[in-house]
């Protein structure tokens, strides 16, 4: 059972930076939006489910030439491209394809395809907003996957403080995709988000996030977490490199992903 849901394919052309001077308190951020969306690639409205929601997270490796094999999507899922290029051929609908830099919402309860036709490997992070004991995937009689990896990042109920999580229910569902990149000794300032928020590092060590009353926790590139809802927090940046961070808010439309003192 399943409510509307909003998505949008994003392509590098309407990428949007975040405009205005910094709020208070941050320091060597930048926050850029990849992807706001409402419908999915073929025009679906976003659907999240309405009970026992789920992040899960997956690192997909496609090889040059290689395929994922014919499968579909029961729930609404963010993808993002991080190297390389991805073909995904719909039944019924014009093909995509991605580059690195660019997110999408996949298409929901419809076969595709995902293709390598680059020279390159192909890595993209897959975030579901699911449901538990539910498969976020489910693969045609038959299908071949060829030079495809799938890798685990989490998946998850419950935010870092353990809060369940539970995605809007009022029919304007939204996948939001930012980027953010903190620089060493910097910080993104005191906020809190309203909607649920799943986080992936893909660059850094000693990103740490401290919320209130609830002590702190440093994570590395590779890690992912489902942030902390409606709790103040900061997250800094006490490592010496540069951390880059994505971040996924299932959200509503007309309600912000964050709030600020």
């Amino acid at each position: 059972m399943t409510r509307r849901m909003v998505a949008v394919l994003f392509a590098l052309a309407f990428i949007v930076t975040i405009p205005g001077p910094p709020a208070v308190g941050q320091v060597g951020f930048k926050s850029t939006t990849i992807l706001q969306s409402q419908t999915t690639v073929t025009g679906q409205p976003i659907e999240f489910p309405l009970f026992r929601n789920q992040f899960t997270g997956i690192l997909l490796e496609l090889a040059p030439g290689g395929e994922t094999g014919v499968h579909l999507h029961p729930f609404p899922l963010a993808v993002i491209v991080l190297e390389g290029t991805v073909t995904v051929e719909m039944e019924g609908h014009p093909p995509g394809v991605f580059n690195a830099g660019q997110a999408f919402v996949e298409t929901i309860n419809t076969f595709h395809n995902g293709f390598n036709r680059g020279t390159v490997p192909m890595k993209a992070l897959l975030v579901f907003a699911g449901e538990e004991g539910k498969a976020p995937l489910v693969w045609r009689a038959g299908a071949t996957p060829v030079g495809l990896k799938a890798t685990p990042v989490i998946q998850t109920k419950t935010t870092v403080i353990g809060q369940p999580i539970a995605f809007p229910l009022w029919g304007k569902d939204q996948l939001s995709v930012v980027a953010i990149e903190i620089t060493p000794g910097g910080q993104a300032g005191r906020h809190q988000h309203p909607v649920p928020t799943f986080v992936y590092v893909l660059e850094g060590t000693g990103f740490t996030v401290e919320v209130e009353g609830h002590g702190q926790r440093v994570y590395s590139a590779g890690q992912a977490y489902a942030e902390s809802m409606n709790t103040w927090h900061n997250a800094f940046n006490r490592g010496t490199g540069l951390a880059k961070v994505l971040v996924v808010f299932a959200g509503e439309d007309g309600v912000p992903n964050s709030i600020r003192p």
